[in-house]
């Protein structure tokens, strides 16, 4: 799931490692290099810290909402880790109400049937969200 050729410079990236670092989860030496990615950029790494970046800091945390498959963002990354869940499906499932995202080019339709089955005489409705 690596990749050496990550963009290390990716502020989403490095605000997951700073989030990292303060957890204070890291062992010395990832701790040592991913503080030196965040001061000093990851042109200060060398070959070696990358693998240990990726194998030791980024990979391990990698994970998919176990409910609906998707890869977070690197800010849901670490509440996936800990749940299984992405945020929307971890809400969900504590009873929250979460607004069902889509694209807006995807409307929602909305079917009044009582029998379960679309006819030709069934009213059908396409909803199409509002822009805020």
């Amino acid at each position: 799931m690596g990749s050496l050729a990550r963009d290390h410079s990716d502020p989403e990236l490095l605000g997951f490692l700073k989030e990292l670092l303060e957890g204070g989860s890291l062992d010395r030496k990832c701790e040592k290099i991913t503080r030196a990615l965040l001061e000093q950029g990851p042109h200060s790494l060398s070959a070696e810290d990358r693998v240990v970046i990726e194998a030791e800091v980024i990979e391990p945390y990698l994970a998919d909402c176990e409910s609906c498959g998707i890869t977070p963002a690197w800010q849901q990354m670490l509440h996936v880790y800990d749940t299984g869940l992405c945020a929307a499906c971890f809400d969900r499932l504590e009873g929250k109400q979460v607004p069902t995202v889509r694209p807006d080019w995807m409307p929602l339709v909305a079917i009044d049937t009582e029998d379960d089955e679309l006819s030709a005489s069934d009213d059908v409705a396409v909803l199409t969200p509002h822009s805020s």
